[in-house]
Protein backbone atom coordinates (compact mmCIF):
# COMPACT_ATOMS: atom_id res chain seq x y z
CA UNK A 1 0.00 0.00 0.00
CA UNK A 2 1.14 3.48 -0.76
CA UNK A 3 2.21 5.93 2.14
CA UNK A 4 0.91 8.82 0.02
CA UNK A 5 -2.32 10.77 1.54
CA UNK A 6 -4.03 12.84 -1.31
CA UNK A 7 -6.18 16.04 -0.28
CA UNK A 8 -8.02 17.97 -2.40
CA UNK A 9 -6.87 21.17 -4.17
CA UNK A 10 -9.35 23.23 -2.70
CA UNK A 11 -8.87 21.92 0.69
CA UNK A 12 -7.54 24.66 2.33
CA UNK A 13 -10.39 27.13 0.85
CA UNK A 14 -13.06 24.89 2.09
CA UNK A 15 -11.03 24.02 5.70
CA UNK A 16 -10.97 28.11 5.75
CA UNK A 17 -14.77 28.50 5.07
CA UNK A 18 -16.43 26.16 7.60
CA UNK A 19 -15.93 22.98 6.11
CA UNK A 20 -14.66 19.63 7.74
CA UNK A 21 -12.22 17.51 5.72
CA UNK A 22 -11.03 13.77 7.84
CA UNK A 23 -8.62 11.09 6.78
CA UNK A 24 -10.28 8.02 5.43
CA UNK A 25 -7.64 5.37 4.75
CA UNK A 26 -5.21 7.81 2.82
CA UNK A 27 -8.16 10.10 1.27
CA UNK A 28 -8.91 13.42 3.02
CA UNK A 29 -12.63 13.79 2.39
CA UNK A 30 -15.17 16.40 3.98
CA UNK A 31 -16.76 15.24 6.97
CA UNK A 32 -19.11 17.96 7.73
CA UNK A 33 -20.55 20.96 5.42
CA UNK A 34 -20.53 24.37 6.36
CA UNK A 35 -24.69 24.28 7.07
CA UNK A 36 -24.62 20.53 8.46
CA UNK A 37 -26.03 17.69 7.22
CA UNK A 38 -29.77 18.57 7.03
CA UNK A 39 -29.21 21.58 4.96
CA UNK A 40 -27.01 18.84 3.07
CA UNK A 41 -30.11 16.96 2.05
CA UNK A 42 -32.28 19.36 1.31
CA UNK A 43 -29.47 20.45 -1.34
CA UNK A 44 -29.73 16.87 -2.99
CA UNK A 45 -33.07 16.46 -2.61
CA UNK A 46 -33.99 20.18 -3.80
CA UNK A 47 -31.65 22.11 -5.04
CA UNK A 48 -27.34 21.91 -6.31
CA UNK A 49 -25.27 19.95 -4.58
CA UNK A 50 -21.49 19.71 -5.15
CA UNK A 51 -19.78 16.92 -3.97
CA UNK A 52 -15.57 17.57 -4.01
CA UNK A 53 -14.05 14.36 -5.50
CA UNK A 54 -10.82 15.78 -6.03
CA UNK A 55 -9.04 13.43 -3.80
CA UNK A 56 -10.88 10.60 -5.44
CA UNK A 57 -8.74 7.94 -7.41
CA UNK A 58 -7.75 9.33 -10.92
CA UNK A 59 -5.78 7.72 -13.37
CA UNK A 60 -4.62 8.65 -16.51
CA UNK A 61 -4.06 5.81 -19.08
CA UNK A 62 -1.88 6.49 -22.48
CA UNK A 63 -0.44 4.43 -25.19
CA UNK A 64 -1.41 2.98 -28.52
CA UNK A 65 -2.76 -0.54 -27.07
CA UNK A 66 -4.33 1.90 -23.77
CA UNK A 67 -8.34 1.66 -25.17
CA UNK A 68 -8.17 -2.23 -26.40
CA UNK A 69 -6.11 -3.03 -23.74
CA UNK A 70 -8.74 -1.49 -20.91
CA UNK A 71 -11.35 -2.90 -23.06
CA UNK A 72 -10.05 -6.66 -22.97
CA UNK A 73 -9.62 -6.20 -18.74
CA UNK A 74 -12.58 -4.40 -17.65
CA UNK A 75 -16.39 -5.37 -17.83
CA UNK A 76 -17.81 -3.06 -20.40
CA UNK A 77 -17.82 -2.87 -24.26
CA UNK A 78 -15.46 -0.01 -24.80
CA UNK A 79 -14.54 -0.76 -28.60
CA UNK A 80 -16.09 1.85 -29.91
CA UNK A 81 -15.95 4.28 -27.64
CA UNK A 82 -14.45 7.99 -29.24
CA UNK A 83 -12.81 10.65 -28.64
CA UNK A 84 -15.42 12.80 -26.49
CA UNK A 85 -16.85 10.27 -25.42
CA UNK A 86 -17.34 8.59 -21.72
CA UNK A 87 -18.22 5.36 -20.34
CA UNK A 88 -18.85 3.24 -17.07
CA UNK A 89 -16.95 0.06 -16.48
CA UNK A 90 -15.19 -1.94 -13.68
CA UNK A 91 -12.46 -3.83 -13.13
CA UNK A 92 -12.94 -7.02 -11.60
CA UNK A 93 -10.32 -10.05 -10.09
CA UNK A 94 -10.10 -13.56 -11.98
CA UNK A 95 -13.20 -14.19 -9.47
CA UNK A 96 -15.43 -11.67 -10.51
CA UNK A 97 -14.99 -9.50 -7.23
CA UNK A 98 -15.03 -5.59 -7.74
CA UNK A 99 -11.79 -3.74 -7.56
CA UNK A 100 -13.29 -0.66 -8.49
CA UNK A 101 -16.08 0.67 -10.68
CA UNK A 102 -14.72 3.92 -12.47
CA UNK A 103 -16.13 6.70 -15.13
CA UNK A 104 -13.83 6.55 -18.19
CA UNK A 105 -13.01 9.50 -20.22
CA UNK A 106 -11.77 9.21 -23.82
CA UNK A 107 -9.89 12.69 -24.36
CA UNK A 108 -8.31 11.01 -27.61
CA UNK A 109 -4.72 11.31 -26.23
CA UNK A 110 -5.53 9.38 -23.16
CA UNK A 111 -7.77 8.10 -21.14
CA UNK A 112 -8.95 9.19 -17.60
CA UNK A 113 -10.06 6.78 -14.96
CA UNK A 114 -12.54 8.45 -12.18
CA UNK A 115 -12.48 5.97 -9.37
CA UNK A 116 -13.86 5.65 -5.66
CA UNK A 117 -11.93 7.38 -2.80
CA UNK A 118 -8.87 5.29 -1.80
CA UNK A 119 -8.86 2.91 -4.73
CA UNK A 120 -5.91 5.00 -6.73
CA UNK A 121 -2.98 2.79 -5.67
CA UNK A 122 -5.12 -1.13 -5.95
CA UNK A 123 -6.29 -0.05 -9.12
CA UNK A 124 -3.07 1.33 -10.28
CA UNK A 125 -1.29 -2.23 -9.46
CA UNK A 126 -4.13 -4.10 -10.44
CA UNK A 127 -3.83 -2.97 -13.52
CA UNK A 128 0.06 -2.64 -14.11
CA UNK A 129 -0.06 -6.31 -13.03
CA UNK A 130 -2.24 -7.07 -16.55
CA UNK A 131 0.33 -5.24 -19.13
CA UNK A 132 2.85 -7.39 -20.28
CA UNK A 133 3.88 -6.19 -24.09
CA UNK A 134 1.58 -3.30 -24.79
CA UNK A 135 1.54 -0.08 -25.45
CA UNK A 136 0.23 0.80 -21.91
CA UNK A 137 1.21 3.29 -19.42
CA UNK A 138 -0.63 4.28 -16.24
CA UNK A 139 -0.01 7.59 -14.01
CA UNK A 140 -1.70 8.15 -11.07
CA UNK A 141 -3.09 12.06 -10.65
CA UNK A 142 -5.04 11.65 -7.18
CA UNK A 143 -5.16 14.86 -5.57
CA UNK A 144 -3.41 16.91 -8.68
CA UNK A 145 -6.24 17.61 -11.09
CA UNK A 146 -9.63 19.42 -9.93
CA UNK A 147 -13.01 17.33 -10.21
CA UNK A 148 -16.38 18.20 -8.40
CA UNK A 149 -19.81 15.77 -9.07
CA UNK A 150 -22.73 17.58 -9.23
CA UNK A 151 -26.25 16.59 -7.96
CA UNK A 152 -29.89 17.62 -7.11
CA UNK A 153 -33.07 18.97 -9.28
CA UNK A 154 -31.72 22.05 -9.87
CA UNK A 155 -28.31 20.65 -10.87
CA UNK A 156 -28.75 20.97 -14.40
CA UNK A 157 -29.96 24.68 -14.28
CA UNK A 158 -26.71 25.86 -11.96
CA UNK A 159 -24.69 24.01 -14.86
CA UNK A 160 -26.28 26.15 -17.86
CA UNK A 161 -25.45 29.22 -15.07
CA UNK A 162 -22.52 28.26 -14.85
CA UNK A 163 -21.39 26.76 -18.31
CA UNK A 164 -23.83 27.85 -20.69
CA UNK A 165 -24.51 24.52 -21.85
CA UNK A 166 -27.88 23.70 -22.75
CA UNK A 167 -29.11 20.12 -23.77
CA UNK A 168 -26.54 18.10 -23.25
CA UNK A 169 -25.99 14.33 -24.23
CA UNK A 170 -25.49 11.93 -21.84
CA UNK A 171 -21.73 10.41 -21.51
CA UNK A 172 -20.39 13.18 -24.03
CA UNK A 173 -17.75 15.33 -23.34
CA UNK A 174 -18.60 19.38 -23.28
CA UNK A 175 -15.96 22.17 -22.48
CA UNK A 176 -16.48 25.62 -21.46
CA UNK A 177 -14.32 28.52 -20.07
CA UNK A 178 -15.17 30.15 -16.74
CA UNK A 179 -13.23 33.35 -15.54
CA UNK A 180 -11.03 32.47 -18.46
CA UNK A 181 -10.12 28.91 -17.18
CA UNK A 182 -11.18 25.73 -19.05
CA UNK A 183 -13.42 23.27 -17.45
CA UNK A 184 -14.80 19.74 -19.20
CA UNK A 185 -18.54 18.50 -18.42
CA UNK A 186 -19.70 15.20 -18.26
CA UNK A 187 -23.14 14.37 -18.00
CA UNK A 188 -23.86 10.53 -16.50
CA UNK A 189 -26.37 7.96 -14.84
CA UNK A 190 -24.71 5.53 -11.95
CA UNK A 191 -26.47 1.98 -11.87
CA UNK A 192 -29.37 3.77 -14.14
CA UNK A 193 -30.61 5.75 -11.04
CA UNK A 194 -29.40 8.83 -10.66
CA UNK A 195 -28.38 11.29 -13.15
CA UNK A 196 -24.84 13.68 -12.18
CA UNK A 197 -22.73 15.63 -13.95
CA UNK A 198 -19.31 15.53 -13.53
CA UNK A 199 -16.74 19.35 -13.91
CA UNK A 200 -13.17 18.62 -14.05
CA UNK A 201 -9.77 20.25 -15.36
CA UNK A 202 -6.81 21.94 -14.69
CA UNK A 203 -6.40 22.66 -11.06
CA UNK A 204 -5.38 26.25 -11.42
CA UNK A 205 -9.06 27.27 -12.15
CA UNK A 206 -10.63 25.55 -9.60
CA UNK A 207 -10.15 28.31 -6.76
CA UNK A 208 -12.42 30.50 -8.77
CA UNK A 209 -14.86 27.68 -9.23
CA UNK A 210 -15.13 27.39 -5.56
CA UNK A 211 -15.28 30.77 -4.74
CA UNK A 212 -18.43 31.48 -7.00
CA UNK A 213 -20.15 28.46 -5.39
CA UNK A 214 -19.30 29.69 -2.21
CA UNK A 215 -20.37 33.38 -2.56
CA UNK A 216 -23.07 32.49 -4.72
CA UNK A 217 -26.39 34.55 -3.89
CA UNK A 218 -28.64 34.24 -6.91
CA UNK A 219 -32.23 32.12 -7.17
CA UNK A 220 -30.69 28.46 -6.88
CA UNK A 221 -29.82 26.72 -4.04
CA UNK A 222 -26.25 25.37 -4.04
CA UNK A 223 -23.44 24.26 -2.13
CA UNK A 224 -20.98 21.67 -1.38
CA UNK A 225 -22.04 19.13 0.65
CA UNK A 226 -20.05 16.55 3.07
CA UNK A 227 -19.22 13.22 1.14
CA UNK A 228 -21.59 11.38 4.48
CA UNK A 229 -24.04 13.25 3.33
CA UNK A 230 -23.71 11.98 -0.57
CA UNK A 231 -23.21 8.45 0.86
CA UNK A 232 -26.89 8.58 2.75
CA UNK A 233 -27.95 9.70 -0.40
CA UNK A 234 -26.96 6.45 -2.35
CA UNK A 235 -27.82 4.58 0.68
CA UNK A 236 -31.65 5.63 0.55
CA UNK A 237 -31.59 4.84 -2.78
CA UNK A 238 -30.40 1.71 -2.62
CA UNK A 239 -26.82 2.96 -4.84
CA UNK A 240 -23.71 0.88 -3.76
CA UNK A 241 -21.32 3.30 -2.76
CA UNK A 242 -17.47 2.40 -1.45
CA UNK A 243 -18.40 -0.34 1.39
CA UNK A 244 -20.30 -2.39 -1.76
CA UNK A 245 -17.58 -1.21 -4.32
CA UNK A 246 -14.85 -3.53 -2.82
CA UNK A 247 -13.62 -6.90 -3.65
CA UNK A 248 -16.35 -8.41 -1.12
CA UNK A 249 -18.70 -8.64 -3.90
CA UNK A 250 -19.51 -9.04 -8.03
CA UNK A 251 -21.66 -6.73 -9.86
CA UNK A 252 -24.68 -8.94 -9.84
CA UNK A 253 -25.05 -8.96 -6.17
CA UNK A 254 -24.86 -5.28 -5.72
CA UNK A 255 -26.67 -4.38 -9.09
CA UNK A 256 -24.66 -2.90 -11.18
CA UNK A 257 -24.65 -4.67 -14.05
CA UNK A 258 -25.47 -1.62 -16.11
CA UNK A 259 -21.09 -1.52 -16.16
CA UNK A 260 -20.93 -5.22 -17.49
CA UNK A 261 -21.26 -6.41 -21.09
CA UNK A 262 -21.56 -9.86 -21.47
CA UNK A 263 -22.23 -10.03 -25.37
CA UNK A 264 -18.35 -8.53 -25.84
CA UNK A 265 -16.04 -11.76 -25.49
CA UNK A 266 -13.37 -12.05 -22.21
CA UNK A 267 -12.66 -9.54 -19.76
CA UNK A 268 -11.06 -10.52 -16.28
CA UNK A 269 -14.13 -11.81 -14.23
CA UNK A 270 -16.00 -12.50 -17.06
CA UNK A 271 -16.70 -16.49 -16.96
CA UNK A 272 -17.58 -15.86 -13.15
CA UNK A 273 -20.04 -13.38 -13.60
CA UNK A 274 -21.52 -15.11 -17.20
CA UNK A 275 -21.89 -18.29 -15.35
CA UNK A 276 -23.90 -16.56 -12.76
CA UNK A 277 -25.88 -14.88 -15.28
CA UNK A 278 -26.41 -18.10 -17.07
CA UNK A 279 -27.53 -19.76 -14.57
CA UNK A 280 -29.19 -18.22 -12.33
CA UNK A 281 -26.67 -18.44 -9.74
CA UNK A 282 -26.27 -15.35 -7.84
CA UNK A 283 -27.22 -15.88 -4.52
CA UNK A 284 -26.95 -12.61 -2.67
CA UNK A 285 -28.54 -8.77 -3.28
CA UNK A 286 -28.31 -5.49 -2.38
CA UNK A 287 -31.42 -4.84 -0.52
CA UNK A 288 -32.48 -1.90 2.10
CA UNK A 289 -32.37 -2.86 5.62
CA UNK A 290 -33.69 -0.53 8.79
CA UNK A 291 -31.68 -1.19 12.00
CA UNK A 292 -32.99 -0.52 15.46
CA UNK A 293 -29.46 0.18 16.98
CA UNK A 294 -26.42 2.92 16.23
CA UNK A 295 -23.81 1.10 14.23
CA UNK A 296 -20.60 2.14 14.93
CA UNK A 297 -18.36 -1.19 14.73
CA UNK A 298 -16.33 -2.68 11.71
CA UNK A 299 -18.21 -3.00 8.48
CA UNK A 300 -19.12 -5.21 6.91
CA UNK A 301 -20.73 -7.16 9.66
CA UNK A 302 -22.40 -10.36 9.47
CA UNK A 303 -26.22 -10.94 9.48
CA UNK A 304 -27.51 -14.08 10.90
CA UNK A 305 -31.04 -15.41 10.97
CA UNK A 306 -32.87 -16.66 14.25
CA UNK A 307 -30.87 -20.28 14.18
CA UNK A 308 -27.42 -18.42 13.54
CA UNK A 309 -26.98 -19.27 9.60
CA UNK A 310 -25.14 -16.95 7.50
CA UNK A 311 -27.79 -14.29 6.29
CA UNK A 312 -25.00 -12.25 4.46
CA UNK A 313 -23.69 -8.96 5.18
CA UNK A 314 -24.82 -5.55 6.67
CA UNK A 315 -22.67 -3.39 4.22
CA UNK A 316 -23.28 0.73 5.11
CA UNK A 317 -25.17 1.93 7.99
CA UNK A 318 -26.58 5.82 7.52
CA UNK A 319 -24.20 7.88 9.80
CA UNK A 320 -27.35 10.88 10.34
CA UNK A 321 -30.66 10.88 10.85
CA UNK A 322 -32.23 12.93 7.80
CA UNK A 323 -33.29 10.34 5.08
CA UNK A 324 -36.18 8.34 6.39
CA UNK A 325 -36.58 5.37 8.14
CA UNK A 326 -34.61 3.56 5.94
CA UNK A 327 -31.18 3.79 7.30
CA UNK A 328 -28.83 0.57 6.17
CA UNK A 329 -27.23 -1.34 3.13
CA UNK A 330 -26.75 -5.03 3.16
CA UNK A 331 -26.00 -7.71 0.77
CA UNK A 332 -28.69 -10.48 1.80
CA UNK A 333 -28.96 -13.96 0.87
CA UNK A 334 -32.04 -14.95 -1.51
CA UNK A 335 -33.68 -17.04 0.71
CA UNK A 336 -34.36 -14.05 3.35
CA UNK A 337 -35.16 -11.85 0.66
CA UNK A 338 -38.70 -10.85 2.01
CA UNK A 339 -40.23 -7.66 3.09
CA UNK A 340 -40.00 -6.95 6.76
CA UNK A 341 -37.85 -10.14 7.12
CA UNK A 342 -36.23 -9.95 10.69
CA UNK A 343 -32.14 -10.67 10.70
CA UNK A 344 -29.62 -10.36 13.50
CA UNK A 345 -26.30 -7.97 12.61
CA UNK A 346 -23.63 -10.17 14.13
CA UNK A 347 -20.81 -7.15 14.82
CA UNK A 348 -17.86 -6.00 16.47
CA UNK A 349 -20.84 -3.84 18.96
CA UNK A 350 -23.06 -6.60 19.64
CA UNK A 351 -26.20 -8.13 18.22
CA UNK A 352 -29.06 -6.02 17.09
CA UNK A 353 -31.71 -6.29 14.79
CA UNK A 354 -31.93 -5.38 11.03
CA UNK A 355 -34.98 -5.51 9.11
CA UNK A 356 -35.24 -6.18 5.16
CA UNK A 357 -36.72 -3.52 3.54
CA UNK A 358 -38.06 -2.09 0.12
CA UNK A 359 -37.23 -5.36 -2.11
Amino acid sequence: MTDKIFTSIIQDILSQNGYTFTLFGNNYIITESKKGSKADIQLLKNGTAVRDTSSFSTLEIKGNDALDFLNRISTNDLKNLKPGESIRTIFCSDKGRIIDSVLLVHEGTRLILFGSAGSSDKLTRWINRYIISDDVNVRDNTGTCGSFEIYGPQAQTFIILLSGIKEEESNKIYHFEFEDKSFSLIKSRFADKIEKYLIFGDPSGFDKLTAYILNYDGPFSVDFVSETSVRDYYLAKKLPGVNELSDYFNPHEIKLMTEVSLKKGCFIGQEVIARLDTYDKVQKLLVNLEVDHKFDGILPAALKDENGADAGVLTSVALNGHIGSVNALGVVRKAYLEDGRKLIVDGSTGKFNAIVKEL
